[in-house]
């Protein structure tokens, strides 16, 4: 694996990335012409060997660490920012990317509530995971409760318990609550006032014109289009100023997509920039592969068809963007262990896999917990029931120090500065993961070309709001 990736920009200027620092600079003509000539040889064998030595020994082997703890399972949980209840996995529609769906090996749709006492003790765990633990930071924080599906509406009854108890209860320190949603939008009329006297941020799926929803059909068949557009257009009547502020839209990307029309019907129709979703390619039956292959769109297809302007229509490339520019920079750390010991001396968990409870828990709706919504329940890290929540942190751990031990080699020959593979989403033939996030030395360098000749060009890209943008979060 080299440790400098030569790159030569649209407007004909010359870098390097230097992959033991992280830092991305300008290179000398010359230095690059040597480095990119057949006579390099001889040079990279001592740049390698410098290198190699300036971070101490064998630097690839010892980037990673897989050293997790019980008691950091537990510290993430006492500071977890957001809390999901899967009230119910019952649904009115029968979308065909569903993870309920026929496609998918990882879930079956049971058509089952959520217990309220099972939600309750949820809460009364985690209150006391805060008490007995100490915070990260400020005691001043916020915690989400957001509410899924299947279609959460259809559990209003329980979705408002749950709301009713988290203002009754005494939350330790100075945690303030807020409350979040994500539906299909087809039974919203029924609750709106609900949703704005308490301040709810709602999701609302929704692929963009008519033509794009073929996917997205009621049990019968039907589209679900004029429904959800008249419920949209309810809120934005009743409640405008609710709706500009707490409302958002995710289309999921698919085969009838045009992100041309999707930008244009989202700014026009409803003056608002969607969220942009993948139809998800992790546990699919071998007999769908054909039929999800044909479905499926992802970001990188459209951003080939946009070229230069997808800055303006995937806000998600800004994360992307400021990320790229986070790692390449030497005056930009991502956290004090690389401040303090240096970007070469510093380890990092393999991959973007999440520690549990790093971001978020999990409730699904017969009681196993998990680390997010978007993965397979095999890998569940507890279980909360009518009696209690059961959660053996130890256990949790050594599964995660299993799950990078897996992935370490492969990894260690990645390229990918801004992996967002997750190890619980991969697939695992029992040799090992597939992970769609790998890259090698010419997709990285193409990646880097790429971008930093999108800001070479200030006409495409402010820097200062790349700077600020940070990617939109929901439930």
């Amino acid at each position: 694996m080299s440790e400098k990736v030569y790159l030569l920009s649209r407007h004909g200027y010359y870098y390097y990335y230097d992959m033991v620092h992280r830092e991305l600079s300008i290179c000398d003509p010359r230095e690059y012409q040597l480095a990119t000539s057949s006579r390099k040889n001889e040079n990279d064998r001592n740049c390698t060997k410098r290198a190699r030595e300036e971070a101490g020994g064998n630097y690839y082997n010892r980037r990673y660490s897989a050293i997790v703890t019980g008691d950091q399972i537990k510290n993430k949980l006492s500071n977890v920012g957001n809390i999901c209840f899967e009230v119910t996995t019952r649904c009115n529609m029968r979308c065909a990317y569903c993870a309920y769906g026929k496609i998918y090996t990882n879930r079956t749709r049971a058509e089952i509530d959520m217990d309220y006492t099972v939600a309750k003790n949820i809460i009364d765990y985690h209150i006391e995971a805060c008490s007995t633990t100490r915070m990260i930071g400020s005691n001043r924080r916020k915690l989400r409760l957001s509410f899924y599906g299947g279609e959460p509406l259809l559990a209003m009854d329980l979705i408002e318990r749950i709301v009713d108890y988290s203002k009754r209860v005494k939350w330790p320190y100075d945690i303030s609550v807020t409350y979040g949603l994500t539906t299909n939008g087809t039974e919203i009329d029924k609750h709106i006032p609900f949703f704005v006297d308490n301040d709810f941020d709602m999701l609302i799926s929704h692929d963009g014109p008519i033509a794009c929803m073929k996917y997205r059909v009621m049990k019968d068949g039907n589209s679900s289009y004029d429904v959800i557009e008249k419920n949209v257009d309810l809120i934005k009547s009743k409640y405008p100023k609710y709706y500009d502020k707490r409302v958002s839209f995710l289309a999921v990307l698919n085969n009838y997509s045009s992100i041309d029309e999707i930008r244009e019907f989202f700014m026009n129709r409803h003056n608002k920039v969607p969220l942009l979703g993948e139809i998800v390619p992790y546990g699919v039956r071998k007999r769908f592969r054909p039929l999800l292959n044909m479905m499926r769109k992802t970001k990188n297809m459209l951003n080939s068809d946009c070229g230069e302007n997808r800055y303006d229509y995937n806000p998600n490339d800004y994360w992307k963007l400021r990320k790229i520019i986070d790692r390449s920079i030497f005056w930009c750390y991502q956290d004090y262990n690389e401040l303090f010991l240096g970007k070469s001396k510093s380890k990092y968990f393999p991959t973007a896999t999440c520690l549990p409870f790093g971001k978020s828990l999990f409730a699904c709706a017969d009681g196993d917990i998990l680390q997010c919504e978007k993965i397979d329940k095999k890998h569940k890290i507890g279980r909360a029931t009518i009696r209690g929540v059961y959660i053996d942190y130890g256990k949790v751990a050594q599964d995660c120090m299993k799950k990078y031990e897996r992935i370490l080699s492969l990894c260690n020959m990645c390229y990918n500065i801004v992996c967002d593979g997750c190890l619980n989403c991969m697939d695992d033939d029992g040799e090992g993961y597939r992970c769609l996030s790998y890259m090698d030395k010419d997709t990285l360098r193409n990646m880097l070309e790429d971008v930093i000749s999108d800001v070479e060009n200030s006409t495409l890209v402010n820097i200062r709001n790349v700077m600020k943008y940070r990617p939109l979060r929901h439930s």
